[in-house]
């Protein structure tokens, strides 16, 4: 039986994610030349897995979803909170309005 963060490791793979393996508490790779490397398989990153890792995703052409496109990232790291409307508003206006997932960094922002 797969753990749950082993099962979100192959839904992304599933949808042409390419998945790379964090270090424990940690946004550093465990590959050292990761970015010069082809994408894990499935196969090759359920044989690699151990529960402690975290997991990180190569964006760009390397993420390839399925029919959608390439995966990418906007980050919006506001510092000052007085300037967080008109940072979020100005990302609404770059969007389009669509609405797309988000998170908040161990920080908050």
């Amino acid at each position: 039986m797969l753990s749950p963060k082993l099962k979100e490791v192959k839904r992304l793979t599933e949808m042409g994610v390419s998945v790379i393996y964090l270090h424990p508490k940690s946004k550093r790779p465990i590959w050292n030349e990761w970015t010069k490397m082809p994408s894990k398989t499935w196969a090759e990153l359920k044989d690699l897995f151990y529960d402690n890792l975290n997991i990180g995703v190569r964006l760009g052409s390397h993420s390839h979803i399925k029919g959608k496109g390439y995966l990418a990232c906007i980050d919006v790291d506001v510092k000052n909170p007085d300037c967080k409307e008109e940072a979020l508003t100005a990302l609404k206006a770059i969007t389009k309005g669509v609405k797309f997932p988000k998170c908040a960094s161990g920080s908050g922002n």
